[in-house]
């Protein structure tokens, strides 16, 4: 049962994380901007579908987890590398 309220502890943050920081940007239009964040939630999703399947019909189940690692890497070396992720205060 703790794993459960963990990942729903870790996903609820992410989600309410998203949205105060699509109102912070775009107080104004935010339904607009939070129709634009939906799609681009279910574009990543079916991309990652695809490419899941993909490695999954050509190279193997398992190559869909070492790729899931490496893109992983990436993107905590792109983070580490350009300092990025910090919001700055107004």
């Amino acid at each position: 049962m703790a794993p459960q309220i963990l990942w729903g502890l870790a996903f609820g943050v992410v989600q309410l994380s998203q949205i105060t920081m699509t109102l912070a940007s775009a107080p104004q239009q935010f339904e607009g901007a939070m129709s634009f964040d939906t799609m681009a939630h279910n574009t990543c999703i079916a991309l990652g579908a695809l490419t899941g399947g993909l490695f999954a019909d050509h190279v193997g189940v398992s190559s869909v987890v070492r790729f899931g690692m490496v893109l992983v890497a990436l993107a905590v070396i792109l983070r580490a590398v350009t300092g990025r992720g910090t919001v700055p205060t107004s």
